[in-house]
């Protein structure tokens, strides 16, 4: 639903001419701003330097140089996005271009996730990083902050968007993103403003960092804790024989591999030994279908209002185990809730996790997500079996374990093939602080997410008044 972006009741003759009796109704929309005190864009900026393609065969496994793609730009994100498909990949030294990206800078598309955005809060993509061709740097030595959180918002897209002509299916938008007005406050309380929108666009920028930061913590301690804790003997890689394929009544490599095969290695010969899910208490449960032949009635919003249900969708839940969005429903049919304590996991391509901390009333997820639950509603085994399965998606072995095309499923009769080390509850301890603090409640990557979003709530507040000169 568009907020800047006005759709006329009525239409004059006239104004019909002038778009030669075009009648689409984006031919016809508004776009809408009162702030009268406002600069394009491209009067903020002092320098901007366009990408360029290296080519995929200069694609590698592993390098010490590296190439931004706009995958790694994502309009929940603030930072680039390290873990997404294809969002920085390492390239051959031989083809880098070096750009000397610096702290501050900010990197734009200006292709086909047209507008977004990512702002540079670290040194380290000086030296080894470079931009693809969709990626155009900007130095906005002024405000930068400030500026930098309109061009993330919703106000910047529907602008852009209302100048970007439309009809194919990804939209170039060439410079025009450089006409794009930003707007100031006009108030004596203007320098306040902008100090406050700047500061809680720092304070998202620094949990973001956090929140990577925390969760390759949390991926080292496991590491670490299983390969410390061997009992003796060692991996020895065997081809599959004709009675495990029986055992398995799988014909894919995957689950036959060497790497595969060293890791399970790894958990069953763990010093405390192993559990699966139904011994650790652990039940499963997909979620409700959400169409519409299925529910009867449905109504769709993007914000929550009484009696609605919080959708949470895999494809919500990104590779830290946050959520980036939620949309709502209202309907008349009981459907599947996630409960506090409950773990979504989207078995069907993403296999990403995420935990419900909170208790929560009417969250649920749709048929692709896979609701993992405990009666007890332990928080910390919950995070643990978060924790150790974002551990294996991360080695490539929840992908081997997953069957069929269009990347895989790994429904709940394939449950079985997931085993747990059993880690002593100090070490659970010290994983559940990591993403769930209850002593210092700002500190966990979930509060660090929940808290986020509350900024940027607020941000989008000022916003909202700043554009329709309000404060």
């Amino acid at each position: 639903m568009t907020e800047y972006i006005l759709v006329p009741k009525e239409v004059e003759i006239d104004k019909v001419k002038e778009k030669d009796f075009v009648l689409a109704p984006s031919s016809l929309t508004k776009f809408e701003m009162k702030n009268k005190n406002v600069k394009p864009l491209k009067s903020l900026i002092v320098e901007k330097h366009v990408g360029k393609e290296v080519g995929s065969f200069a694609y590698i496994s592993k390098s010490n140089k590296f190439f931004i793609k706009t995958k790694a730009f994502n309009k929940n994100v603030w930072i680039p996005y390290e873990k997404g498909e294809e969002a920085i990949i390492p390239i051959n030294p031989l083809f880098f271009r070096p750009y000397s990206l610096e702290k501050g800078d900010i990197l734009i598309a200006k292709d086909s996730n047209i507008g977004e955005c990512v702002y540079l809060n670290d040194d380290k993509y000086k030296e080894d990083y470079s931009i693809s061709g969709g990626i155009v740097r900007l130095k906005i030595p002024k405000d930068t902050l400030y500026v930098f959180s309109f061009i993330k918002s919703k106000f910047f897209k529907e602008q852009l968007s209302s100048l970007v002509p439309r009809g194919s299916t990804i939209r170039h938008s060439g410079e025009l993103y450089l006409d794009c007005l930003i707007p100031f406050p006009n108030r004596n309380n203007a320098v306040q403003i902008k100090n406050k929108i700047s500061n809680m666009a720092q304070e998202i920028i620094n949990n973001e960092n956090e929140i990577i930061e925390k969760y390759k913590k949390v991926i080292k301690i496991i590491e670490k804790e299983l390969k410390s804790n061997q009992k003796k003997g060692d991996f020895n890689y065997i081809y599959p024989d004709l009675e495990r394929i029986q055992k398995t009544y799988r014909l894919n490599a995957s689950v036959y591999s060497k790497s595969y095969d060293e890791q399970v290695f790894l958990v069953k010969n763990y010093i405390h030994g192993f559990s699966n899910l139904e011994d650790l208490g652990f039940k499963s449960k997909r979620g409700s279908s959400l169409e519409i032949k299925g529910l009867g009635t449905r109504i769709d919003s993007d914000k929550s209002k009484k009696g609605f249900y919080a959708i949470v969708t895999p494809s919500d839940i990104t590779e830290y185990g946050t959520v980036e969005d939620f949309f709502y429903i209202g309907t008349k049919k009981e459907l599947v809730k996630i409960e506090q304590g409950d773990i979504l996991f989207g078995g069907e391509a993403t296999r990403r996790l995420f935990v419900q901390c909170d208790k929560w009333d009417n969250v649920v997820t749709n048929y692709h997500g896979i609701k993992i639950y405990n009666e007890k509603h332990n928080i910390r085994e919950s995070i643990f079996i978060w924790a150790f399965l974002s551990y294996w998606k991360d080695k490539g072995i929840l992908d081997a374990i997953a069957v069929g095309g269009q990347g895989g499923h790994l429904a709940p009769e394939y449950f079985s093939y997931l085993i747990f080390p059993n880690f002593p509850d100090s070490i659970k301890k010290e994983i559940e602080e990591l993403y769930y603090n209850k002593q210092d409640k700002d500190k966990g990557i979930y509060q660090l997410d929940k808290r986020n979003k509350e900024l940027k709530t607020e941000i989008n507040e000022y916003i909202h008044k700043i554009v329709y000169d309000e404060v």
